[in-house]
């Protein structure tokens, strides 16, 4: 089996439902487990919340694309935005892990939380767009 959806969303808090409904769809058809759903759904939802949050400076009207594509051994992702440059998987300041719960920032572990949930991740940035791709293999 192969499935693939694109999504062109807006850059607001409301319009991110469209990507979790996407996500079910194409995991009822191609049958994730759900610990890869669960995964997917979590690195879209920090990613993407990311890009609406601090993308942009402005009050103007913003879209990003959403793609998901699954086959038998894995599932990937891409978003793509119109942003200021920033690659999350480098520019992202490192979280504190170390300490104590208690003496730690609240925040800052969804970054982390893509890169330990993902068998890869890539940015690059190409005519004015911020570009991250990741994949998970479903076994």
């Amino acid at each position: 089996m192969t499935a693939s959806t694109t999504l062109v969303i807006k850059t607001a808090i409301e319009e991110l439902q469209k990507i979790e409904t996407a996500v079910d769809e194409i995991s009822g058809a191609e049958g994730w487990q759900p610990d890869i759903e669960f995964k997917i759904r979590l690195v879209l939802d920090e990613l993407c919340t990311n890009v609406v949050n601090y993308a942009h400076r402005d009050d103007l009207d913003h879209d990003m694309t959403v793609t998901i594509e699954s086959d038998d051994d894995e599932v990937r992702v891409e978003i793509v935005d119109d942003g200021d440059p920033f690659n999350p998987l480098e520019d992202a300041p490192e979280p504190d892990t170390e300490s104590a719960l208690i003496d730690r920032k609240i925040g800052g572990l969804g970054v982390y939380f893509v890169k330990t949930l993902v068998d890869d991740a890539r940015y690059w940035r190409v005519d004015d767009k911020n570009h991250v791709a990741l994949s998970k293999r479903r076994s």
